[in-house]
């Protein structure tokens, strides 16, 4: 089976959990930022006030780009993130308090980027999604190629269903939620059940969950805070 690692860093909990999210085998801190995330422009700062500094703008891949702030991580021990932006990515230093904006700006002159953006965060209901999460294909249906995302240790990752679409499009900005008429046949498969068992539910979208009783689709309503896996597709034409 093809594994696709892709580092996600989103933080996944809709609310500012700046508890950061880090590589656990380089102690490196980074995180995706949603696109949504509000940001304005500053002049000045307040010492209480969080901030990112953004150091960088590219169009570059996002391996390129962590690799770049993986660079920058060496020089300055602060978290760093990422946030999708028309064709590329937007790189910051933070989230900061403005206490330390100062410092990190010597710190970064002193390794050559000396043009800066303070931003300052405007909602703090935006969330990020949770970090080394691994997506497995895990077959086909149709036209798609069957994506699922696990945690390190191989189990299932669980998102609440407000994360679902995020996280599907984390892979690629064309891959969705997969649909009950996918489902019907993802359920059916003898590789699937094989590999993934035939006893986990699945989000089908915003309240609704689907899962295979005998031979049957039975779709539950659920909280949307509640926590199960998700099916993601990607159209061969796209991956």
């Amino acid at each position: 089976m093809v594994i696709m690692k892709f580092f996600i860093y989103f933080t996944a909990a809709f609310l500012f959990f700046i508890s950061s999210v880090s590589f656990a085998k380089d102690g490196i801190n980074i995180v995706m930022l949603h696109p949504d995330l509000s940001f304005s422009i500053k002049i000045k700062h307040k010492t209480s006030d969080d901030y990112y500094l953004q150091v960088l703008y590219t169009e570059r891949s996002k391996s390129d780009v962590l690799d770049n702030i993986k660079l920058i991580q060496k020089s300055i021990q602060y978290p760093m993130a990422m946030q999708p932006y028309r064709e590329g990515y937007r790189v910051y230093v933070g989230p900061l308090k403005g206490s330390n904006i100062s410092s990190v700006r010597k710190l970064l002159l002193s390794i050559g980027y000396d043009e800066f953006l303070l931003r300052h965060i405007n909602n703090k209901s935006d969330f990020f999604i949770p970090e080394a999460i691994l997506f497995k294909k895990t077959g086909r249906i149709e036209d798609n190629d069957i994506i699922i995302p696990f945690n390190e240790n191989g189990s299932l990752a669980r998102f609440s269903s407000l994360d679902i679409d995020t996280i599907c499009q984390s892979i690629n900005v064309n891959s969705t939620v997969a649909l009950f008429s996918q489902y019907r046949g993802i359920l059916s498969s003898l590789s699937f059940i094989s590999d993934i068992g035939a006893q986990n539910r699945f989000w089908l979208g915003s309240k609704k969950t689907i899962t295979r009783v005998s031979d049957k689709l039975v779709i539950k309503d659920v909280d949307d805070h509640a926590r199960y896996p998700v099916i993601c597709l990607i159209n061969k034409s796209f991956s």
